[in-house]
């Protein structure tokens, strides 16, 4: 038995509702019910058996194909996609705010070239707080495994 066959035995482990619904009455829902358990049985029977003469070929397989071998492999594997996902957020947030304040700027200096005077102090405010800096909450440090 190949680890595909294996995968599909799980297939069909809940009873479709189609079904549930064609079930006229009680015996003949308690009927479908019965028969599905057997399958469930013969499927996890098939899976003990399946795991006992290949279990070690699949084991052996699934840690060429990952390159996780061990827990601290795992570890160290899951640390990295994390180290990358933290990455990827700072560039996207640098971008995000890179983008935002060329837009504010764009906002106070092109878009309001013809209006009055009388908004001058509305576009200081904004200068304002653009050049002010924000206090920040301190970052959140990633702890190594």
């Amino acid at each position: 038995m190949a680890l595909s066959e294996y995968k599909k035995s799980h297939e069909g482990f809940l009873l479709p509702k189609r079904k549930l619904e064609e079930a006229e009455d009680q015996d003949s829902l308690s009927n479908l019910v019965e028969e599905h358990r057997s399958e469930i049985r013969s499927n996890i029977t098939k899976n003990v058996e399946f795991l006992r003469s290949e279990g070690d070929e699949a084991l052996k397989s699934i840690k060429k194909e990952t390159g996780i071998g061990t827990v601290e492999d795992l570890r160290k594997w899951a640390g990295e996609q994390l180290t990358l996902a933290n990455e990827c957020l700072k560039e996207f947030m640098s971008g995000y705010r890179h983008g935002r304040d060329e837009e504010i700027d764009k906002m106070i200096n092109e878009y309001f070239k013809e209006v009055p005077s009388t908004l001058d102090h509305a576009k200081e405010k904004i200068q304002d707080i653009l050049t002010t800096k924000r206090r920040r909450k301190p970052k959140r440090r990633v702890r190594t495994l």
